[in-house]
């Protein structure tokens, strides 16, 4: 396997939509957390668990 950024964004790619969403969603709650580590969690965020 190719270990390049690009060959990465494809293996992304090929992913399935509910892996691609449940990455996503890590990652956007790891940034949230880190943003904003004294802000309460948001209703979208516990919508979208």
């Amino acid at each position: 396997m190719n270990r390049s950024p690009l060959s990465h964004g494809r293996i992304v790619e090929s992913s399935s939509p509910a892996a691609i969403k449940a990455s996503h969603n890590a990652m956007v709650t790891e940034f949230l957390a880190a943003a904003s580590e004294e802000t309460p969690p948001s209703p979208q965020m516990e919508a979208g668990a």
